[in-house]
């Protein structure tokens, strides 16, 4: 169930990156590269923030 709801948050998130972009510039285009640069970047952190954390917690588990 976690994986469904994360794909609806990452969906609401683009609509509302998307909507705001265009509303701030007055471009369908600009807007969509804007989201789709900004998702997909967003998307390499976020990947890079969990292997760190599972290193983390690799580490912090070998300890006890």
């Amino acid at each position: 169930m976690i994986v469904v709801k994360v794909i609806i948050w990452r969906v609401i998130s683009i609509i509302l990156t998307l909507l705001v972009t265009f509303l701030m510039t007055g471009d369908v285009k600009t807007a969509t590269s804007m989201t789709i640069l900004l998702h997909t970047l967003l998307i390499m952190v976020h990947f890079c923030y969990e292997m760190v954390w599972m290193k983390y917690e690799d580490k912090k588990s070998k300890r006890r």
